[in-house]
């Protein structure tokens, strides 16, 4: 029978886990898209997604943890995801003749569009979940609270900017980005410089077995926390 420790920290991905994109990121681009007037019948909407999983996976391979070794900066990082995405939703179309002022407006659309709320779907239990967890200390034996945190693949726009702006941000201790120091979830790094972060909050934390990390993505979140000593739990949306 496998014993666990007593749970002090409760610590979350993001996106899957506590928001979605809304409606989503494929229609987000389409929309900037016709906003700077790139739009049909010149575009296809259904070639968003696919233009927009290559190029995000094609700038990953190039430049790691969102340009954070080679690139400059993250808004770089994501000028070349939304400039190759953009060239390979119009590329079927020779009658679209995209020029650099053109891939400008449709970077700054974009990128306004995921600083707004309305880019953003929380979900109702993640509510519920935070105000359980913020009144834990009237329910635990000891008299303590769950503290709470975040350790994410995104980019540090996500703890900085997408948190706050969805008044998220106070509910938690630390948040650990990607960007931070160039790691990635399942790397076990990631995990414990987070574990380095509780416990500079939390002293008394005595192993990454009191840590309970809650995530969507079976390899980056359940089994890199597990790895990392961590106890976890995978959840679908």
């Amino acid at each position: 029978t496998m014993i666990f420790k007593p749970i002090r920290w409760i610590v979350f991905d993001i996106t899957g886990t506590l928001l979605k994109f809304h409606p989503s990121v494929a229609e987000i681009y389409y929309q900037a898209a016709k906003n700077v007037q790139i739009e049909p019948p010149f575009l296809d909407p259904a070639l968003m997604k696919p233009a927009f999983s290559k190029a995000y996976k094609q700038v990953n391979q190039e430049y790691p943890c969102f340009g954070y070794y080679s690139l400059g900066s993250e808004r770089d990082w994501w000028k070349e995801v939304v400039s190759r995405t953009l060239t390979t939703a119009v590329s079927s179309d020779s009658r679209i003749k995209l020029t650099a002022d053109d891939h400008e407006r449709y970077f700054r659309a974009v990128y306004q569009a995921f600083g707004s709320p309305s880019s953003y779907h929380v979900y109702p239990d993640t509510w519920k979940l935070l105000d359980v967890l913020k009144s834990s200390q009237k329910t635990r034996s000891d008299g303590s609270c769950y503290q709470l945190g975040i350790i994410t693949n995104s980019d540090c726009r996500a703890i900085d900017t997408t948190l706050p702006t969805l008044n998220l941000h106070h509910h938690f201790q630390f948040a650990l980005s990607s960007t931070d120091y160039g790691w990635m979830k399942p790397d076990s790094r990631q995990y414990l410089k987070a574990y380095e972060q509780m416990q500079f909050y939390d002293p008394h934390l005595a192993s990454p077995e009191e840590v309970l990390y809650i995530g969507n993505d079976i390899e980056a979140d359940y089994k890199g926390a597990r790895a990392s000593g961590f106890q976890s739990i995978l959840i679908g949306m």
